[in-house]
């Protein structure tokens, strides 16, 4: 009898990229591999009992369950685990970000029902030893997922030695330009009910303060107005200063996308805007530089060999807003170039004749945050450890039993994607058939 594996799809354009390359590791004769997302969590959780493993993006969607005893192998393979919530200088923020508010909170048994944690690097696997040592063997280091080298593959053409110069142009104006369509009005109503924000609350003496991007809405607004203010002068300047310029455009995954191609097509300048479904490791390659806000996005450009240029010091005005665990204050931000003005950066690059490297130090923090370059072989590490853990499941459900409730789980989830046609909105709310096999043929 195959074994079922259940993967649940939380972040569209990050999550899905991840899951279709894992399943290559999974022959079709012995393991039936299913997506699934929130719309399908109830479902799930009426036959999970008939799954043999499942995997989370984090520990909070046991939550959602309160107090079920799972049967299956629950599994965590994080969404995003590098940058300022991976900073070993706050071990409460990586505890958190790994266990969870409930876990922080006293509740151990989301914790404590999971198989198996899946990590990117070992500062998050120190800190998780040093403080909660009894889940050491459930924690493994496996490294970035989307470098693998299954999801780096593409149909992209390695770029001729010219002289065009490729330069990539990042956006995050999640506030300002809201993916579900929310005012900034809207965003700042929070102020009405938000208190003080707390990652967690255990007790006076174990919490800690929200003070990542979210936490303060009108800060953010004030910064998402100075970035995207500046990304309108580098343009235009970049426009200016170079003859063979091509600008690609990638918006944040969780912008409206239709305004932004409202806004850009009435700018008459080689501007190509990246369509949602490439992988953003896809859009790096032929990038001279990508240039945009700090985020983990420095990262990803970091591990293609794109060299990564912040605006944040543009306006002094920016760093009023900047609270401590923004991106930032990451580990990589420190070492990414980081101009004062425009014209410095213009000068930069025309001066600039040397294709980017990282040095030893950069290399140090993507080792330590996200196993690089070990993360080429993530996924079968990933499948590796699942597969052996499987091997030793013991099966206590009656096979014939087993087999009809797996084929009206099917029958069900069949019906559920087929006639689910709502607009998409949101990353997490989607019929599988025609996204799945889209980001198959990227792959091909």
């Amino acid at each position: 009898m195959k074994k079922y594996i259940y993967f649940h799809v939380d972040e569209l354009y990050r999550d899905l990229i991840t899951s279709v390359n894992l399943k290559k590791f999974f022959p079709s004769n012995k393991y039936k591999f299913i997506y699934g997302n929130r719309r399908n969590y109830r479902l799930l959780l009426r036959f999970s009992d008939y799954f043999d493993a499942v995997v989370f993006p984090k520990p909070q969607f046991l939550s959602y369950a309160k107090d079920k005893n799972w049967t299956s192998y629950v599994y965590y393979l994080y969404t995003e685990n590098i940058g300022i919530i991976a900073k070993k200088e706050f071990p409460k923020m990586i505890l958190k970000g790994v266990l969870d508010e409930h876990f922080m909170m006293g509740n151990n048994h989301f914790v404590d029902s999971a198989k198996g944690f899946f990590l990117w690097g070992n500062n998050v696997y120190k800190t998780i030893n040093k403080y909660y040592p009894y889940l050491k063997n459930k924690i493994h280091v496996v490294g970035h997922p989307r470098h693998d080298l299954l999801t780096l593959k593409s149909k992209t053409k390695p770029k001729l030695n010219d002289n065009n110069l490729s330069i990539g142009i990042l956006t995050r104006n999640c506030f300002l330009n809201d993916y579900i369509h929310s005012s900034a009005l809207e965003n700042l109503s929070k102020y009405i009910n938000l208190g003080i924000p707390y990652e967690y609350y255990k007790s006076k003496k174990d919490f800690l303060l929200g003070e990542r991007r979210g936490s303060q809405p009108a800060y953010d607004v004030a910064i998402e107005a100075i970035d995207t203010k500046n990304i309108f002068l580098i343009i235009s300047e970049l426009s200016k200063n170079f003859k063979n310029l091509k600008i690609y455009f990638k918006i944040h995954p969780r912008e409206n996308h239709e305004n932004w191609h409202k806004v850009l097509k009435k700018i008459n300048l080689n501007i190509e805007i990246c369509e949602k479904e490439i992988p953003f490791t896809h859009w790096l390659k032929n990038l001279d530089y990508v240039i945009g806000p700090p985020s983990t996005s420095f990262y990803d450009a970091c591990m293609m060999n794109v060299m990564p240029i912040s605006i944040h010091n543009l306006d002094k005005k920016r760093n009023i807003f900047i609270k401590k665990m923004y991106e930032e204050n990451n580990e990589l931000t420190k070492h990414v170039y980081s101009p004062k003005s425009i014209q410095q950066l213009i000068t930069f690059i025309k001066k600039n004749k040397i294709r980017y490297k990282n040095n030893k130090k950069i290399l140090k923090i993507l080792y330590d945050e996200a196993n690089y370059p070990n993360c080429k072989n993530s996924l079968k590490k990933i499948s590796n450890i699942i597969k052996e853990d499987l091997m030793h499941k013991k099966n206590t459900k009656n096979k014939i039993i087993t087999i009809n409730m797996r084929i009206i789980f099917n029958i069900l989830y069949f019906l559920l994607n087929l006639f689910f046609r709502k607009e998409i909105i949101n990353s997490s709310n989607f019929r599988f058939g025609p996204r799945v096999n889209n980001y198959k043929k990227i792959f091909e």
